[in-house]
């Protein structure tokens, strides 16, 4: 028994056999080595969309954006609350001429705002008309609440101030919405 299989070993395989053998390895070989550079152009390729990516959009131009956005929101919600708790018992002219110079002050932080968030366009990333709406929509909202308010000599409540809030925080909801939309967009 010994004999056949060391017999069947030393035997010559028929030639089909050898080069279907020759074939699969050489087809195997080519594959692994196409692969390899394939995947070394996709490598290389996300590597620098990652850079584009993490680099530009998230650690330099959405910061730069970003807490100016925060920092408008508190604002202007802030400057609200006090311009309504420290005017609303004192005389016309001057509630008028402070919700002037804070509707003033609001509207020129909106357009600085804005030119911040034209940088992002660098990246083709369209976020400006989405964030351009919502911050015309507070603007909006402060130009009706203030002209409704600036007469009205009764303490401002949450009832008066409390929607003004909502709309203001349902904007910033709906531009980090469209923020996030784009970074979606940027991945490869």
């Amino acid at each position: 028994m010994a004999d056949n299989i060391i017999g069947w070993l030393n035997s010559t395989p028929p030639a089909g056999v050898i080069w279907i053998t020759i074939s699969v390895v050489v087809f195997r070989l080519v594959w692994d080595l196409g692969r390899s550079i394939y995947n070394r152009l996709e490598n290389r390729k996300l590597r620098l969309r990652s850079i584009e990516d993490e680099y530009w959009y998230r650690n330099q131009l959405l910061p730069l954006c970003l807490q100016p956005l925060i920092e408008f929101t508190n604002d202007t919600s802030e400057n609200l609350t006090v311009l309504a708790a420290k005017f609303a018992p004192k005389n016309k002219r001057d509630r008028r001429g402070a919700y002037l110079d804070y509707l003033v002050d609001r509207i020129e932080s909106k357009n600085l705002l804005l030119s911040r968030f034209r940088v992002l366009e660098v990246l083709n990333v369209d976020v400006y008309a989405p964030v351009s709406e919502q911050l015309d929509f507070i603007e909006e909202i402060l130009i009706q609440h203030c002209h409704a308010n600036s007469d009205d000599e009764a303490d401002m409540t949450y009832e008066k101030i409390g929607p003004v809030f909502e709309d203001i925080f349902h904007s910033l909801k709906e531009i980090f919405g469209a923020l996030i939309s784009a970074h979606k967009r940027l991945r490869p």
